[in-house]
């Protein structure tokens, strides 16, 4: 090639290079690029499990639902249309799933739940619960799971309650009750509800008594606090006990009375006590039960808000709620 040819070509190849060069440069490329479109992200979606920690085969699941509050209220109400005293003990968003194993009823009470980004990984720990919480006794053979769609979203955890919450010696017990009379005020029966085992961060009591009980009475407009066979004064711990009976108070006066003729005596109690094996068994024996052992299977389903009991026990012996 003649060189003065073979110099044009070097130029041109050169220009060339500049010009690739610069359509490369970040600042060239923002002047032609256009604005990329936004994906509108995907509306998160929501699940729950509501369980009856004393039936353990007696639970209902909800997903795929628009918030929350949608997920976790579906998943209580379905648990309770099988007359269960159900709790919501999952919630969860976005990609993921939650899973549950329990025993067989004939065996007893034991299940476990999970929850995880995909489904086996929710089963293993389902598993892993529940065989942790049988002990042994019994297998792990009742399997189910609830998986939201996909969506952009990324998988919460917003709420997995303990399976099994250790008991301590500074636990206690507490059960709610209410009298109930005739058109002439007259007592014709009582309910209860069933009896909790509470740690002792919610505990309304430092006494062992099995008698101590905390009482909120309306009479003729006149709001009247006791409590019964006070073993050791604690203004903190009196008051959360006078305030967990209102709050049981203002909950009845607002239900109706499954028996027709009668109406709620204006005197809401909360008993407490140790956490004894004796205790236990003398305080289960009012549920679902009236003073003439009338075995009517009445219950309230009441329990202190906000509070996760570390056990359930009378259960079995309702039949009927008040809710």
């Amino acid at each position: 090639m003649h060189p003065r040819h073979h110099g044009l070509a070097a130029a041109a190849l050169l220009v060339a290079t500049l010009v690739a060069g610069m359509l490369a440069t970040p600042a060239f490329a923002q002047q032609k690029a256009k604005p990329a479109a936004k994906t509108p992200a995907a509306a998160a979606k929501y699940g729950a499990l509501a369980v009856d920690r004393d039936q353990g085969f007696v639970f209902a699941w909800a997903y795929d639902h628009p918030s929350r509050a949608a997920a976790s209220d579906f998943a209580l109400e379905e648990c309770r249309k099988r007359d269960g005293n159900c709790r919501v003990v999952v919630e969860f968003s976005g990609e993921g799933c939650a899973s549950y194993h329990t025993i067989s009823p004939e065996d007893g009470t034991a299940y476990g739940w999970g929850t995880a980004a995909t489904q086996a990984a929710a089963e293993s720990r389902s598993l892993q619960e529940c065989n942790a919480f049988a002990d042994g006794k019994a297998t792990c053979s009742n399997h189910v799971w609830a998986c939201n769609s996909k969506d952009v979203a990324p998988f919460k955890v917003l709420r997995e309650d303990p399976v099994k919450p250790k008991p301590a010696r500074t636990d206690c017990l507490v059960q709610y009750e209410i009298q109930v009379d005739d058109g002439n005020d007259d007592w014709v029966n009582r309910y209860h509800s069933p009896m909790y085992r509470l740690s002792a961060k919610d505990c309304p009591l430092t006494t062992s008594s099995v008698y101590h009980s905390f009482h909120h009475n309306v009479w003729d407009g006149r709001v009247d606090q006791s409590e019964s066979n006070p073993e050791k004064k604690n203004p903190a711990l009196q008051k959360k006990g006078f305030d967990m009976a209102e709050a049981f108070f203002h909950w009845i006066m607002a239900k109706s009375n499954p028996e027709p003729g009668t109406h709620y005596r204006p005197a809401a109690s909360m008993a407490a006590s140790a956490p004894t094996d004796e205790n236990i068994a003398d305080m289960i024996q009012d549920t679902g039960r009236s003073d003439s052992d009338r075995v009517h299977g009445i219950c309230l389903d009441y329990a202190p808000p906000g509070v996760m009991p570390v056990s359930v026990h009378g259960v079995e012996n309702c039949r009927s709620w008040v809710r």
